[in-house]
């Protein structure tokens, strides 16, 4: 293993933790633990996402998320969110089984401060998805960071000799140029990055590809610039979200389908109807004609006119 020279520390935990450039005292994310890992509200189970984002932490989600979709005490789930983001691993594993567990146990998340970059990567898998006022979404983006320190060793009349099996083996190790080849080969594994974040939006069913690409400036918005935009489905108190559920209440959703009572060919024309003016480039001939990630936000937006439909197509999942 490595050890970076003293001046270098704070360069590679950025570089690591884009997440520490928000707050220099943030922690790594992790449960709930003062409720232990599946607090209760009624039938509800409850986790936390506040700090930093890593791989353990989305490990430690997915278990305790398909442990809460196998265990009939709990209807639903609640993930209370303040998170400036962290790095990507784990996050499509994450994504995916969020997105499977929805299906039989509504997830509603909470962004109750920040919710940016990884954090809101998983907060859009999310059935219902919630900001506080004050809250601050967004930050849709993959940063990386390569430290050029062969100045700094020469400065010391030191000459750093890398030896490797490839070129690539070597890109980042302290003292060694950064070479052109070295940026043009991070920047590839960055933009492969931001393609799996796009996808992830786009197979939640929340935003179609015009709304993922306007997202993908790294805007930063605020709670009632968020649900203008569609980003999340309401603003509300946490104080009034936990009175819903001591009470027993639904936590609502966007999607009232006001189509639900259709059946049959009608519903089938209603649904096409609907889609092509979802997506109007004239592709769509027929319901199996939609990818995934379109039948996604179609079952987000119309429920019961989706699932009337499912009887009478194939759709490709």
């Amino acid at each position: 293993m490595n050890h970076p020279p003293r001046q270098f520390k704070l360069a590679a935990i950025l570089s690591g933790h884009e997440a520490l450039l928000w707050d220099p005292e943030a922690k790594v994310a992790a449960p709930d633990d003062s409720q232990g890992p599946t607090a209760e509200l009624g039938k509800v189970a409850r986790a936390s996402m506040f700090g930093v984002i890593n791989g353990n932490y989305c490990e430690r989600l997915r278990s305790w998320l398909l442990h809460v979709a196998a265990n009939d005490r709990f209807s639903s789930v609640l993930i209370l969110i303040n998170s400036p983001g962290g790095n990507a691993d784990g996050l499509i594993e994450t994504s995916e089984i969020m997105r499977r567990v929805r299906k039989s146990k509504p997830i509603t998340v909470v962004a109750t401060g920040l919710c940016c970059s990884a954090a809101f990567w998983l907060a859009a898998q999310s059935t219902t998805f919630i900001a506080c006022p004050s809250a601050l979404l967004g930050s849709v983006g993959v940063r990386s960071t390569l430290v050029d320190s062969s100045k700094f060793y020469e400065s010391l009349g030191l000459k750093v000799i890398p030896l490797g099996t490839s070129t690539k083996k070597i890109v980042n190790t302290e003292g060694v140029p950064v070479s052109d080849d070295a940026i043009d080969y991070y920047q590839q594994l960055v933009d492969g990055c931001m393609r799996d974040f796009q996808l992830d939006l786009l197979k939640s069913g929340r935003f179609n590809d015009k709304q993922v690409a306007e997202l993908s400036d790294a805007s930063v918005f605020d709670a009632a610039e968020a649900k203008r935009r569609g980003v999340v489905d309401r603003v509300a108190l946490l104080e009034d979200v936990f009175g819903e559920l001591d009470h027993g209440t639904a936590i609502s959703n966007v999607s009232t389908d006001p189509y639900g009572d259709l059946y049959g060919e009608k519903a089938y024309s209603k649904f096409m109807e609907l889609a092509q003016s979802e997506w109007p480039d004239g592709e769509l001939q027929y319901a199996s004609d939609l990818r995934s990630s379109q039948v996604a936000r179609m079952r987000r937006k119309y429920p019961k006119l989706t699932a009337a439909m499912e009887p009478m197509t194939s759709f490709d999942e």
